[in-house]
């Protein structure tokens, strides 16, 4: 696979047309519905199993296939996300896959603008996935239908665009701007080894100004001037 993909590995009894949870070669209840996320590339790996869950299912040689997932059952409506049998039983997408032993895989873009518009800001809304199989000269059969529970996504990447006037600062920047806060430049005052000073605009140096004297009687003192 040249693409990233979420692998979705199901087992379909095509004798009742519903995806099964499968052990040991044995059915059990049908799966619980599928989580699908907008924005992905998924690729199903899919067993074809009759009912007895032993027996695999050959679809006749030549036919096509297609997979779809919409939001409602209206007929005419256009489906959300639909994969043609051009994406399916790709070589290298499934190491086991083997048409004749019901073994097949398809690639499903989850990337639609239509899938998109349903969701709208929704977090997440229930959808239908069907997949059909058209045997060379006859008519489509259904082989499953299933729930998919489809989740939005809060980052578009198709969309997103990066905060304008943001910047991180360099070391060199970040050191001048310190230095600028405790000795700027032309200021009246300055920090040095933990002192303030202040500069006496008639000599031109600055001195050290510190508190002495009894609570409630401080004065003020001043050390001698420093360039």
């Amino acid at each position: 696979m040249s693409d990233n993909r979420v692998i979705k590995e199901i087992y379909i009894d095509t004798e009742n047309t519903q995806i099964r949870t499968y052990k040991n070669s044995t059915f059990y209840a049908p799966s619980s519905s599928m989580v699908l996320h907008r924005g992905t590339q998924v690729m199903f790996w899919c067993h074809l199993m009759m009912a007895d869950a032993a027996t695999e299912f050959t679809p006749p040689a030549g036919g096509t296939w297609l997979f779809g997932i919409d939001d409602q059952y209206t007929a005419d409506h256009a489906d959300l996300v639909t994969s043609l049998d051009a994406v399916f039983n790709l070589d290298g997408d499934w190491g086991e896959r083997a048409e004749t032993n019901g073994r097949i895989c398809w690639r499903v873009d989850m990337t639609t603008v239509a899938l998109k518009n349903s969701l709208a800001d929704a977090a997440s809304k229930a959808m239908y996935a069907c997949l059909w199989f058209t045997p060379l000269g006859g008519n489509p059969t259904l082989m499953a239908q299933w729930d998919v529970l489809v989740k939005n996504i809060a980052v578009d990447p198709t969309s997103a665009t990066a905060v304008e006037g943001v910047t991180h600062p360099t070391m060199d920047v970040l050191l001048a701007a310190l230095s600028n806060i405790t000795d700027p430049v032309g200021g009246l005052y300055r920090i040095r080894n933990g002192a303030f000073q202040l500069k006496n605009t008639t000599t031109g140096e600055f001195q050290t100004t510190s508190l002495s004297g009894a609570a409630g009687s401080e004065t003020q003192d001043y050390g001698p001037g420093e360039a």
